[in-house]
């Protein structure tokens, strides 16, 4: 079964790894989202109602978007399937909540209770420093039983085996229902959400006054900066007025938002003023997206402006279909310390 799943799921990574396709967008979608459910992967799975089966696909999903084997993605179905039979309870033992039942350090009542972030949660840890999936030495020589414990830290360590045929029967009609290709994300600019920040204007002004410094060979006005060659992090904090990130890389930045419950990765449009997160080893890469279509971004235009760190206002396709050609991960608003 393992072997089975792997195949099919690499078909299913391989939309995530795309910059033109988007896995999942699980469950009913509110009026105005961007859904492709009518398109893939709305099929009740096996024994499980339809809520249970968007729950199930949430999971899968996000293993797939983080590049998890299947083993673990059955694990983490296993084991929602023991503590909440695969429902989004808001209730549960002591102050236990969530798919997952986890208790109230791992995050607040409304992470918890958020599937998406309770899926991140149990495979990246939680918002109070607890070890999930992937923080686990060795898990990938675990039984499946042993993975899922050293996670919850049930006082019935060995209840998750039962569910482990289920789980794989899940993973397979998951990833096996339709054809990803099918499914494009929407095309940015053609219905933004409402900004995310206070001042749309102001921060275009920003952008374009750091671009029209870049192209004219001069310091931008605000930090002095000549260069921003690979510091897309840096140039996305000032874009929004802070003077750094916070964090070593773009990569780092975009676990910590997923880490926190803020990261948005279900192919839902992104508001204006948005960071934009790019997979490109080993650091990630940021933008700024500007409405209507356009990002801010360091060095995408290097090669054919002959600067090295240059500032760029462009479409954001050329970051996707472009020379880079980068798999999106998806947006979060930005969040920065100072």
């Amino acid at each position: 079964m393992r072997r089975l799943v792997a195949s099919l799921l690499a078909t299913v990574t391989a939309a995530v790894a795309s910059p033109a396709l988007v896995l999942f967008a699980p469950g009913a979608p509110t009026e105005g989202e961007w859904s492709c459910a009518e398109q893939f992967g709305d099929a009740q799975l096996a024994g499980l109602d339809a809520d249970q089966s968007d729950h199930a696909r949430i999971i899968v999903a996000e293993g797939a978007a983080r590049d998890i084997e299947p083993f673990g993605i059955a694990v983490a179905l296993a084991t929602a399937a023991q503590e909440s039979t695969l429902r989004n309870l808001a209730y549960g033992d002591r102050d236990s909540l969530g798919l997952f039942q986890q208790r109230a350090p791992w995050g607040s009542a409304a992470q918890r209770l958020d599937p998406r972030t309770a899926t991140g949660y149990f495979y990246d840890g939680g918002s109070g420093g607890q070890p999930g999936l992937l923080d686990i030495d060795g898990w990938q020589s675990m039984s499946l039983a042993e993975a899922a414990q050293a996670v919850q830290r049930s006082a019935y360590p060995d209840a998750y085996a039962k569910w482990e045929d289920d789980a794989w029967g899940w993973l397979a009609e998951a990833t096996g229902d339709g054809d990803p290709s099918a499914c494009p994300p929407p095309d940015l600019g053609e219905n933004d959400p409402p900004p995310v920040v206070p001042d749309l204007e102001a921060l275009r002004e920003r952008a374009q006054d750091f671009a029209d410094a870049s192209a004219a060979d001069r310091p931008d006005p605000y930090y002095g900066e000549t260069s921003y060659y690979r510091w897309c992090a840096r140039l996305a904090a000032r874009i929004h007025g802070h003077a750094n990130s916070g964090y070593p890389t773009a990569a780092a930045q975009w676990e910590a938002y997923q880490r926190a419950g803020v990261a948005v990765a279900d192919g839902s449009p992104p508001p204006p003023g948005a960071l934009l997160f790019y997979d490109t080893d080993p650091s990630g890469h940021i933008a700024v997206y500007l409405g209507d279509g356009l990002i801010v971004s360091n060095d995408v235009l290097d090669d054919l402006t002959g600067r090295r760190g240059g500032v760029y206002i462009v479409d954001a396709s050329e970051l996707t279909d472009g020379a880079w050609q980068l798999p999106y991960l998806g947006w979060a608003a930005p969040q920065y310390a100072s």
